[in-house]
Order: structure tokens, then C-alpha cells, then sequence
């Protein structure tokens, strides 16, 4: 049985705050990447570790003195996002490393897309198609690698934005890495379309004996408008992802704004675009739908290379 006194001074310590206690509810404290700031003030939660703890909101997220619980965007110049400048250069860090994964999606993405695929797939010709697939069957199994690749790439790239951007929004982050997930997952198991055309253009064994000529041309190139197909719906995920990351980039102080405008066009346009090839025979996307996405990925892409995030005020005081 432990004495009066000591039962006094265990309930005195519980109430003084100390920077191995977690936060109360009253607080609220980030991740590695980001310092808590007063939703008022912007001042850092460490300034306040002898005081009376004040209501204090999160960089993104719900707080008492801002309106919807989001930081007023010109304040950001002034409030202490990085807790320390380690945290700052970290953060630097993963954004660049976000941007060289997006780099190699897209050159991955584009190698095997123009350059294998279109280059190899006649319409309306399953002998030609199949001939090029023989001649080139090197330069097929590159493209398949490739995708292999680009889709690796592409599930870091997620997990790093989800990084930059969870503060902007913990539930929306997770719904955009989810729907990212997804199309990386529905674009792995769509390949298995891409190495059937290769099997069907290069028959041995029992394709050779169960099925003609004619009749394995043609399934291979219907391997391959499956797989057109299959990445269609993948873009349909992709698009929803955008959307959310947009949002996210939009109401972030780490990102320009622009780029979540831009990316919210890129979630239109993706939608309408393989919407419409869903619905419409013979149908070829616009010119002015290709320029919209070219500039929102290689925006996003060339910001994060070249500044990984943009480079707000530390807390010196930790």
C-alpha cells in the first residue's frame, strides 16, 4: 500500500507537460515531418510546454480558431511548419526522391506505350500484328519489364506523397493512396495480356498444336486491345487519385497551388477521355486533352525534382 503523499505527487506530475508525454486532447502533435502550431497564433506547441496549454490545430487539419479547421493560406508564410530543420530537409528529401519515381514512370510508361505496343499493333490486322511481335520479341519483353518497373516506381511514389501530404487531410490521403494502390494493382495483372500476345505470336507446345495460324494471330491481337482496355479502367482508378491528390496539393502549404488545379483538370479530362472510349466506337483522344496531361504530370513532376516542397519557416526554439 503506497502512502498518501506519494499517490499526491504521481496525480501532480501527470499534469505537467513534458515533451516524453503525448500530447492531451487539447493538442495536437505531428508526425516526423511537421511541428504542431497555434491555430491563432502560429506559434510552435514547444513554446508552450510550462504555460497552459492552448487550443492548437493541426497544419491541415481540424482546428478551433480557423475556419473549416484549415490554416488561412496567407498565414502560411509565417507559421512554423517543420519542427526542426531536419525535418525541413527531410521532407525536401522525400519530395525529390518522389520526383525522380514519377520521372521513371513516365519514361517507363512512355517506352512501352509508344514505342513497343503502338509501334507493334496493327488494327484490324492480327497477321501483321503478330509478325511485328515476332521480329521484335525482344523489344516486347523490354516493354514488359518496363511496365514492371514503372509500377513499382509508382507504389513508392504513392507512399511519399501520402508522406507530403496526410497532414493536408488524414482521410482524403489515405482514400488517394487507396485509389492509387488500385490502379497499380488492376495495371500489374492487366500485363498478363501484354506476355499472351507474346505467347500466342510465338506458339510452341500445345498452342502450336491446338489452334491455327490465323486463329493464334488473332488471339494475339486481341491480347492486346485487352490490354488497352484493362489500362482504361486502371486510368479510371488514376483519375479518382488525382482528384483527391489535387485537393490535397491545393489546400497544402508545401506545394503550389497551381499544380492542384491542375491536377484536378487531369481527374476530368481521364475520366471523360476513357469514359468515351467506353461508350464510342473508333475513338481517339483529343489533342487538347493530351496537353492538358502532359502539363499537370510533368508540373507536378518537375516541382518535385526541383524542390521537393517548398522550403516554409522551422521552429528554431527545438
Amino acid at each position: 500500500m503506497s502512502a498518501p503523499g506519494n499517490d499526491a505527487a504521481r496525480s501532480s506530475e501527470k499534469n505537467i507537460p513534458s515533451d516524453n508525454k503525448n500530447p492531451g486532447p487539447g493538442t495536437n502533435s505531428y508526425s516526423y515531418l511537421y511541428g504542431a502550431v497555434d491555430g491563432s497564433s502560429g506559434t510552435s506547441s514547444s513554446q508552450h510546454q510550462h504555460q497552459h496549454h492552448p487550443q492548437t490545430a493541426p497544419l491541415m487539419g481540424r482546428g478551433s480558431d480557423t475556419k473549416d479547421g484549415l490554416l488561412k493560406r496567407e498565414d502560411w508564410d509565417s507559421i512554423k511548419i517543420f519542427r526542426s530543420k531536419k525535418d525541413l530537409t527531410h521532407a525536401v528529401t522525400v519530395g525529390r526522391l518522389a520526383g525522380v519515381g514519377y520521372l521513371l514512370i513516365i519514361l517507363l510508361a512512355m517506352f512501352s506505350e509508344a514505342l513497343v505496343r503502338s509501334a507493334v499493333m496493327v488494327e484490324n490486322d492480327p497477321r501483321r500484328t503478330a509478325r511485328n511481335i515476332r521480329e521484335n520479341a525482344l523489344l516486347f519483353k523490354c516493354g514488359f519489364v518496363a511496365d514492371v518497373a514503372a509500377f513499382s516506381c509508382d507504389i513508392l511514389v504513392n507512399g511519399a506523397l501520402y508522406l507530403l501530404l496526410k497532414e493536408s487531410g488524414a482521410l482524403t490521403a489515405i482514400l488517394a493512396m487507396l485509389f492509387r494502390l488500385a490502379q497499380a494493382s488492376v495495371l500489374g495483372a492487366n500485363l498478363c495480356f501484354h506476355w499472351l500476345a507474346l505467347l500466342c505470336a510465338t506458339p510452341s507446345g500445345y498452342l502450336k498444336d491446338s489452334f491455327s495460324p490465323p486463329q493464334l494471330d488473332s488471339l494475339s491481337l486481341m491480347s492486346l486491345r485487352m490490354h488497352k482496355i484493362g489500362y482504361s479502367v486502371a486510368l479510371c482508378f488514376f483519375a479518382v487519385n488525382c482528384g483527391l491528390t489535387g485537393w490535397l496539393i491545393y489546400h497544402s502549404p508545401l506545394f503550389p497551388s497551381t499544380l492542384g488545379v491542375f491536377l484536378g483538370l487531369a481527374a476530368v479530362t481521364y475520366i471523360v477521355d476513357n469514359m468515351s472510349m467506353f461508350f464510342l466506337t473508333d475513338y481517339e483522344t483529343p489533342a487538347f486533352m493530351v496537353l492538358i496531361l502532359v502539363v499537370s504530370e510533368f508540373s507536378l513532376c518537375g516541382f518535385l525534382l526541383v524542390k521537393g516542397v517548398f522550403q516554409r519557416p522551422v521552429d528554431k526554439n527545438r
